[in-house]
């Protein structure tokens, strides 16, 4: 996916509209929060500010959408399946 010029990094908030420009609605202050306790898309450091390249937001944003789906049902028994696996540790 051409996620446009990665030589050019995005800090919180322009990380923020480029996600919701892709159809990931994220808060920025959601990236905030992901940057101290984890979860969120990988980012560099240019002194204290965070930046982002475009093709580690879309990423992250893909890792965490569900495979194509063609009811609601489907969807949830994916969901259901993916606990199953990560409580039972395979």
């Amino acid at each position: 996916m051409d996620t446009g010029n990665d030589k050019r990094l995005l800090n919180r908030q322009e990380a923020s509209t480029f996600l919701g420009e892709h159809g990931y609605r994220v808060a920025v202050a959601s990236l905030n929060k992901w940057a101290s306790v984890g979860g969120g898309p990988r980012f560099r450091k240019f002194g204290r500010r965070p930046l982002y390249a475009p093709s580690d937001l879309i990423a992250w944003a893909e890792s965490r959408t569900s495979p194509l789906v063609g009811s609601v049902t489907e969807a949830e028994a994916l969901q259901a399946a993916g606990n199953a696996t990560r409580t039972s540790g395979k």
